[in-house]
């Protein structure tokens, strides 16, 4: 009987990368300077100033701070009836999602503290 045939096999090579889907890349200015101008009991418009973002978007959250930090290359819907644009967990909903610097918001509730953040 033949003795047995040791084989013996090179270590795979390995690749990390992280890819930033269709070019997007974080900003390096935020956007700032939010502003609001309420122009009923259920909507409201929401200014800011544009950072040097290609888009951005503008996460918001009935009773609460907004928590929710975004992933790059995530092409998040929106919607501006607050509580139809993806809930992103918590009740954090995303109502804009676009180059402006403002929406109007409607869909809210009388005497209800909501928080926005331009992001």
């Amino acid at each position: 009987m033949a003795p047995p045939r040791l084989y013996t096999m090179r270590p795979a090579a390995d690749f990390s990368f992280t890819t930033t889907g269709s070019g997007v890349v974080p900003p390096a200015v935020n956007a700032s300077t939010p502003a609001f101008s309420v122009t009923d009991g259920n909507k409201l418009t929401f200014n800011w100033m544009n950072g040097d973002g290609a888009k951005r978007i503008v996460v918001a959250r009935q009773g609460s701070a907004v928590t929710f930090t975004p992933a790059n290359g995530i092409d998040y819907t929106a919607d501006a009836a607050f509580g139809n644009g993806t809930n992103l967990g918590n009740d954090q909903f995303i109502i804009y999602n676009g180059t402006n610097s403002n929406v109007t918001v409607t869909n809210l509730l009388p005497s209800v503290v909501y928080h926005f953040t331009p992001i």
